[in-house]
């Protein structure tokens, strides 16, 4: 496609009420094909830190858009700084996806409408820190059919 044609679409697209929904990857074709440690569980850690709630489709459709959300929950007083949410996908070696979701992060939660992932099971682990320095870490495992 040339320059020409893709403004034409982004055009019409714009006359017809928006700009076209595109998924963005969660995680790459790639990355899924690395190994998968073998001691990842689904967890989620009791402290006295902020909470993690999530529910997760299961499973959702490999390579077809879906709304990851996870939300956070302070306790007493305390903020979630969203500078300190750190997502890191389960694999050998460990991969880091929180600069890649970081227009998603609030200090409510991640909001990712839009995401795509593989056929496969994916091995998350979320890590927050509130305003008071107390952390809290859930592990889960996003499953995906073909």
């Amino acid at each position: 496609m040339n320059i020409r044609t893709g403004l034409v679409i982004f055009a019409v697209a714009l006359i017809q009420g928006g700009v076209p929904a595109i998924a963005d990857p969660l995680i790459t074709d790639e990355e899924a094909m690395l190994p998968t440690p073998s001691a990842v569980k689904n967890a989620r850690g009791i402290s006295r830190g902020p909470s993690i709630r999530y529910e997760m489709p299961e499973p959702v459709a490999a390579h077809k858009p879906f709304t990851f959300k996870i939300e956070f929950e302070p306790h007493g007083k305390a903020t979630i700084d969203p500078a300190k949410v750190q997502v890191t996908y389960l694999k050998l070696p460990s991969i880091d996806l929180t600069t890649r979701i970081r227009p998603f992060i609030t200090h409510k939660g991640i909001d990712f409408p839009m995401a795509e992932v593989p056929a496969g099971r994916h091995p998350l682990r979320i890590d927050i820190e509130d305003s008071s320095g107390r952390t809290s870490q859930a592990t889960l495992v996003l499953v995906a059919e073909k």
